[in-house]
């Protein structure tokens, strides 16, 4: 399994694979700058969609140059957003990103297309961090897109999140289903999905335990002074949030108390798709791109979803 950002990135380098970017709301320095690092090292290329005149100065402020990439001016935030999808739908990017604009901009260009053809399938947030206490990679979510989601909704993040981890080489795959408690009590509907989750049949290499407590999930002895027997306890992969609340103060908590290197993007869709929070920095935008790069080589997303 990857441990590291910097695993990734050697990962890629080592390929020789170059995918595309195609960057939704060019005129974001922070984003820029993660591109422009990504197009030296060899492992991607980039569309920029957006203001011209002001991606090109955004560019230049960073150290990169308008002659090494594709930019099309679109200054209409829904207009970019639809041309960024549209740049992945007929085989001309990979990966979208969505860069400097309002998330339901994006967001609404993304779920009207032909990468998400399937009504019933759930866009969620993912969030891998990396752990120094186990100097390992987590992958957690949602705590950002869906807010109070059903057990339905939670079988389908769960699903999602355990893909992720899948990318990164975990096997076999550990998951947390995360409440307050470790036992199911009627007056905590987060306890109650998480026992539910881990009663499901999940398939082969899959291990799904809950309630659990963040202190458990984390550290194996906080759950053995609480005599808890547990597979996951102080091992998991994944980290199931119960709703956007206790999932977005978690993930603002890993970027400003822990300042924890992370990645965000969106799962569910027919391709992994970069979605970071505007205060992200450039690091967490370079490494959400090193993550989506990694899933978009190792599954089954191929270039032109149009057929």
């Amino acid at each position: 399994m990857f441990e590291t950002f910097a695993s990734i990135e050697q990962h890629l380098v080592s390929t020789g694979e170059k995918l595309t970017i195609a960057l939704a709301g060019a005129s974001d320095e922070v984003a820029l700058r993660a591109i422009v690092r990504a197009h030296r090292l060899g492992i991607a290329d980039a569309i920029l969609l957006g203001n011209a005149a002001e991606t090109a100065k955004a560019l230049e402020a960073v150290g990169g140059s308008a002659s090494h990439f594709t930019i099309i001016d679109e200054p209409n935030e829904g207009g970019a957003a639809g041309a960024a999808i549209e740049a992945v739908e007929d085989g001309e990017a990979d990966v979208p990103m969505k860069g400097l604009m309002q998330t339901a901009n994006f967001l609404m260009a993304l779920k009207f297309s032909s990468l998400c053809e399937d009504p019933e399938a759930l866009l969620n947030e993912v969030t891998v961090f990396h752990y120094p206490a186990q100097a390992r990679l987590i992958v957690a979510g949602d705590c950002a897109v869906n807010v109070a989601p059903t057990l339905a909704e939670k079988v389908q993040i769960t699903e999602n999140l355990i893909q992720v981890a899948r990318d990164l080489g975990a096997d076999p795959v550990r998951v947390a289903a995360l409440s307050v408690i470790e036992h199911a009590t009627p007056s905590i509907l987060s306890s109650m999905d998480a026992r539910d989750l881990a009663v499901r049949d999940w398939g082969e290499r899959v291990v799904v335990e809950g309630p659990l407590a963040l202190d458990n999930v984390l550290d194996a002895e906080a759950a053995h002074h609480k005599g808890i027997e547990s597979q996951v306890a102080g091992r998991a992969d994944v980290i199931v949030m119960p709703g956007i609340h206790a999932g977005n103060v978690f993930h603002k908590a890993v970027h400003f108390f822990g300042r924890y290197d992370y990645a965000s993007g969106l799962s569910g869709a027919a391709v992994p798709v970069v979605m970071n929070s505007r205060t992200d920095s450039a690091e967490s935008k370079y490494n959400s791109i090193l993550l989506a790069l990694l899933q978009a080589a190792a599954g089954d997303h191929a270039r032109g979803v149009k057929r």
